[in-house]
Parts: C-alpha cells; structure tokens; sequence
C-alpha cells in the first residue's frame, strides 16, 4: 500500500466542507494510493484491510466517482464504511482470541463509524451491532 503524506487530489476540501474537519490522524483512500494529511505514516495491517475495501470499490467505479457518490449520498457513504468496518473487525477476529479485547476494538471501531468524521450516519449501538454481523 502506497502512503503519501498529503492530502488526496481534488476531494480534501470538498471533506470538510460537507462531511467536516477529519482529524489529524485521518487517512483516504483515492486510487490508487493512500494519502495522509496529518502525516500519519504508520498504516496497521486492520486498516490496510478497510483501506483496501474503499481501494477496490474505487478501482470498480473509479475514485473520482466513488468519491463523488461518497460525498454527496450519506446511505452510500454508510454502506462503504460499513463494508470496510467489517472487513476490518473480520481481520482482527482472526487474530485477536481474547474476547474482552476484542469486544473493546468493536467498541471504538462504532465509536469511529457513529462519529463526525463520516457525518454521524448512525447511532454507536446501530453501528456496534452491524459491524459484528
């Protein structure tokens, strides 16, 4: 996976401006590579997995139109980073036998996905129930 410190072309300011000001910690796929704004270099192997997801939807449709459906339509932008988020907890259930930590990464993984930064489209339970469908 190719991190470039940066922010992704043509889609950053759109962002913030209808989704808000991600945190420094942030990182967005636009295909073909990964971008980090904040300077985040470090991408854990959970989420080179949810990055990958929105990687291959993006190769599928392009990123410029993935981005564009992404930022325009809150129920496909839901449905995106739901898919990721499983994904992503799917990965850490494969290696993460200790079901009190593993209860406690589904927590925070809601906690991101009921949060500001995709435009609160669910609530934490809606989202701690369906990511560990």
């Amino acid at each position: 996976m190719n991190v470039i410190v940066g922010r992704p072309p043509a889609v950053y300011d759109l962002i913030c401006e209808k989704i808000g000001m991600p945190p420094a910690t942030a990182i967005f796929t636009y295909a073909p590579d990964v971008y980090s704004p904040g300077g985040t270099h470090l991408v854990t192997p959970d989420l080179e997995v949810h990055e990958n997801v929105h990687m291959a939807e993006q190769l599928e449709m392009t990123a410029k139109k993935w981005w564009a459906r992404y930022l325009d339509d809150p129920q496909f932008r839901l449905e995106a980073e739901m898919r990721a988020y499983r994904a992503q907890y799917a990965h850490a259930k494969r290696l993460v036998k200790d079901r009190n930590r593993l209860a406690r990464y589904r927590v925070g993984l809601a906690f991101s996905m009921a949060g500001a930064i995709y435009g609160r489209v669910m609530t934490f339970d809606a989202a701690y129930r369906e990511i560990g469908r």
